[in-house]
């Protein structure tokens, strides 16, 4: 229990104080734009390279890619489904909805968590498991969305966004860090200590900037919301588990996918709501109620981890 609480305390304590700072205006509203510009395009992809140029991605296994590949899909086809016959939300809607049930906050709640209770050993399975996501479910969901939007070049804007995924500082980043690695070669010392230091603000200000969101939304509980935070909470780290036993994973990268799948709704389901201007209440109540129960969660799939091997 202590290893819980000592993760989960000092991580919802700063969310807590991002919230209080909109609630009671030590910040304005925009402080939340500035500090994601920083953290996407500076602190995020320093940790991710130093940390791929020191790991390298080498020790990420192809089943754990195949595994952490074919749970986001499956959870992302069945949560479409469920809420098209279910609650009737289709098109546009349905396709964010499902995001909301299987885009897991890996990078923003989920790299912290996991440098405390597994260690910066799990940072090479959380850069994989960023990109395998970044190459699916969010091409797919552009591409459904924009199909629903009667752009015959729904294909096109599936692989532009592809191609703006390859530039974007969150992927490339890693990928130069691997490169690096695989063919050993170091940053000059003066350089990495910059780099070190960018990276090590990454932890505090991404859960700052969750709290920052989640001061925003507003607060709304329906069964549709009930169901996409059991969905992401619960389904998708059981879909995880009973994938993992069926092709034989284990061991520590298992231990890293379970939690992956354990974290709450990631920020961008909301950020392509407001986009797409479809399903926004949905994606910001999702975001809030699955982050706010998620120390339940998480602190079971921590205990399951630690007291039982895979």
């Amino acid at each position: 229990m202590k290893i819980i609480f000592n993760a989960l305390i000092p991580v919802f304590l700063i969310i807590i104080l991002g919230w209080g700072a909109i609630k009671y205006k030590f910040f304005e509203k925009e402080a939340k734009k500035v500090l994601s510009r920083y953290l996407i395009y500076f602190a995020f992809p320093a940790l991710l390279f130093s940390c791929a140029e020191k790991l390298g991605l080498s020790n990420v296994s192809i089943k754990f890619v195949e595994v952490f590949f074919m749970t986001l899909l499956l959870m992302y086809i069945m949560s479409l489904l469920f809420n098209k016959f279910v609650f009737k939300i289709k098109g546009k809607n349905g396709a964010i909805n499902a995001f909301c049930c299987s885009f897991p906050n890996t990078s923003f709640l989920g790299i912290p968590i996991l440098a405390i209770v597994l260690g910066k050993s799990s940072m090479a399975p959380i850069i994989v498991g960023n990109i395998i996501i970044s190459f699916t479910i969010i091409p797919l969901m552009i591409m459904i969305c924009s199909f629903v939007d009667g752009d015959s070049s729904f294909l096109k804007q599936g692989v532009k966004n592809i191609w703006e995924t390859i530039k974007s500082p969150m992927v490339f980043a890693p990928i130069l860090g691997a490169v690096f690695a695989g063919l050993h070669l170091r940053v000059p010392i003066q350089i990495d200590g910059g780099i070190k230091m960018l990276g090590e603000s990454t932890y505090a200000c991404a859960l700052f900037i969750i709290g920052l969101t989640m001061a925003e939304i507003k607060f709304k509980f329906n069964l549709n919301i009930l169901t996409n935070v059991i969905f992401k909470l619960l389904v998708n780290p059981l879909i995880g588990l009973i994938l993992g036993l069926l092709f034989g994973l284990h061991g520590f990268l298992f231990k890293v996918m379970l939690l992956l799948f354990a974290m709450p709704t990631a920020v961008t389901p909301t950020i392509y709501s407001h986009h797409y201007e479809s399903y926004e209440d949905g994606a910001a109540c999702s975001l809030f109620w699955s982050t706010f129960l998620s120390p339940i969660t998480i602190g079971i799939i921590i205990f399951i981890i630690i007291h039982f091997n895979f």
